[in-house]
């Protein structure tokens, strides 16, 4: 699958971003410049993982009741070490997508954190990935 596949990238129709490092309670930012910094910054440790999410709204009463009382929509999660990064996007339905080597005819999942993160630049400044990035369904 490859990126024109699915509208996975949809950052620019929120106004509020809750960035997660490692295993420390989310950040919320409401400037994507200053997530990217964050993405960058924290990147900088040998190992480690990050989630990006959006409150999406509430849900239905009827949901609140059960206790679930908002709607969470996971953007990106990355992991890495000093073996390489392995980046996922979500789609509207939060299944995710993960993106693979740029190799023909391999389906490798672990990819160059420069990579990764040229990926997450250009998702943030375009609201898209280039059209040849490709990727594996998982959920």
């Amino acid at each position: 699958m490859n990126a024109t596949d699915k509208n996975l990238i949809q950052l620019r129709r929120f106004s509020e971003w809750q960035l997660s490092v490692d295993d420390d309670g989310p950040v919320v930012y409401r400037d994507l410049a200053l997530v990217l910094k964050a993405i960058t910054e924290a990147t900088s440790r040998s190992i480690g993982g990050l989630h990006l999410l959006s409150d999406d709204g509430p849900r239905p009463f009827w949901q609140r009741v059960l206790g679930a009382s908002r709607y969470v929509r996971t953007h990106l999660t990355l992991e890495w070490s000093p073996d390489g990064a392995r980046l996922s996007f979500s789609d509207e339905n939060n299944s995710e997508h993960r993106v693979l080597r740029d190799l023909t005819g391999g389906d490798d999942e672990v990819i160059s954190l420069d990579r990764a993160l040229q990926l997450i630049e250009y998702a943030i400044a375009h609201d898209a990935l280039p059209s040849d990035t490709r990727f594996r369904y998982v959920r």
